[in-house]
């Protein structure tokens, strides 16, 4: 199983990091092989700290007017 965590501050947002600790506990607890990646704007700086997971880059945000 395949589990995609996107959206994802963490290490940036100290509220965002405990709930992202602890969703992807929840996940391993309740999958125990399902492969969990995410996607973040910094996914070096996830790598560092959620090293079980497999880290994107996610794509910026677009402000352009129409």
């Amino acid at each position: 199983m395949n589990i995609l965590i996107s959206h994802v501050f963490g290490a940036w947002n100290k509220g965002d990091w405990i709930l992202l600790q602890e969703i992807i506990r929840l996940i391993k607890d309740s999958f125990p092989n399902a492969e969990i990646s995410g996607i973040s704007r910094d996914p070096e700086l996830q790598e560092r700290i959620f090293k079980d997971v497999t880290w994107y880059q996610r794509l910026d945000t677009s402000f352009h007017k129409r």
